[in-house]
C-alpha cells in the first residue's frame, strides 16, 4: 500500500460516507455539562510456532466540547517485538504521536483551528517531529448523530531524525518545512451502540526539506457495556522523506476493548 493508492481511497470513503448521512439534522443540541469525553483503548497480539511476534497498541481520544469551540486530543503508542530466524528478538514497532487541535466557531458554518502534534518512531529513526498548523474549516454536517468537516491552513514541520539522512539532495539530521495543512474527518452514530469516525490528512510542504505527510485514523466502536466498548480501526502513517532503507508506509490494523470516559 503506498500513497498514490491508499490516499485517493480513503479520501472517496470519507467523502461516501458524509454524503450517505447528507439529510441528517444540521443542528446539535447544546451541550449542557461540558466535559472531558471520549475514549481509551487497548489492543494486544501474540503467536508462536512458525512466528514469534508480539504487538501491543495503546489509543487516546479525548474531546472537549463547548458552545462555541472544541479541544481533541488523540495519540497513540505502537510496540512490536518479533524473533528473528537465529532467536534474537528484534524490534518491529516502535512508535508514539499526540496530537491537540482546538476549534473555535466563527459562525454556524465555519470554524478556525490551530492544531500541535508530536511523533517519535524508534524503527525509522526519527527522533521527534513537531507538526505546527492553523486555518479554517467548514461544517458540511452538524447534527446530534453526524458531523463531517474539511479544513485547511498553513503547517510547519519540524523533523529531527537519529542519523543522517538524504532529503531532496540535502544529508542532515535536521529539517524544517513550511507548507500546508488539508484535513477531512466525520463522525457518525450508526445506532445506539454502534460509532464510526475517521480523519484523513495531508502535509504537503512548500519550501525546506517540503515534508509529504499523510495520516489516516479510522475506528468503529460497537459498545458492549456503558463503559467498555469492543473497536476495530486503522491507523496508517505515510512519510514521503523517510530515512534511507526505511519503508515510507506504516499501517496499522487492530481490535481490541476501549474504556469510555467522561460518560
Amino acid at each position: 500500500m503506498n500513497a498514490r493508492t491508499w490516499w485517493p481511497a480513503m479520501a472517496m470513503a470519507g467523502m461516501a460516507a458524509a454524503c450517505s448521512v447528507a439529510h441528517a439534522d444540521d443542528t446539535a443540541p447544546p451541550d449542557t455539562d461540558p466535559r472531558w469525553r471520549g475514549q481509551v483503548g487497548l489492543s494486544a497480539a501474540a503467536t508462536s510456532g512458525n512466528t514469534d511476534s508480539t504487538t501491543l497498541l495503546l489509543n487516546l481520544d479525548l474531546n472537549l466540547k463547548r458552545p462555541d469551540d472544541k479541544t481533541s486530543v488523540v495519540g497513540h503508542v505502537n510496540e512490536g517485538r518479533t524473533r528473528n530466524d537465529a532467536g534474537d528478538r528484534e524490534t518491529s514497532a516502535a512508535r508514539w504521536d499526540l496530537t491537540g487541535q482546538y476549534d473555535h466557531d466563527l459562525n454556524a458554518d465555519w470554524f478556525g483551528f490551530s492544531r500541535l502534534g508530536f511523533e517519535h518512531d524508534r524503527v525509522t529513526d526519527l527522533s521527534l517531529r513537531t507538526l505546527v498548523a492553523a486555518g479554517l474549516g467548514y461544517h458540511v454536517i452538524k447534527g446530534p448523530k453526524h458531523t463531517f468537516d474539511v479544513s485547511a491552513g498553513l503547517s510547519y514541520t519540524d523533523s529531527r531524525w537519529k542519523v543522517a539522512t538524504t532529503i531532496d539532495d540535502q544529508t542532515g539530521r535536521h529539517f524544517t518545512s513550511v507548507g500546508l495543512l488539508l484535513a477531512e474527518e466525520s463522525s457518525h452514530e450508526l445506532t445506539d451502540n454502534v460509532t464510526f469516525k475517521q480523519r484523513l490528512e495531508a502535509y504537503p510542504g512548500l519550501t525546506g526539506a517540503k515534508s509529504r505527510l499523510l495520516r489516516f485514523n479510522a475506528s468503529l466502536n460497537v459498545a458492549m457495556t456503558k463503559a467498555l466498548s469492543l473497536s476495530v480501526g486503522l491507523v496508517n502513517n505515510y512519510d514521503g522523506n523517510a530515512a534511507e532503507g526505511r519503508k515510507k508506509n506504516d499501517a496499522a490494523l487492530f481490535t481490541g476493548v476501549n474504556l469510555k470516559v467522561g460518560g
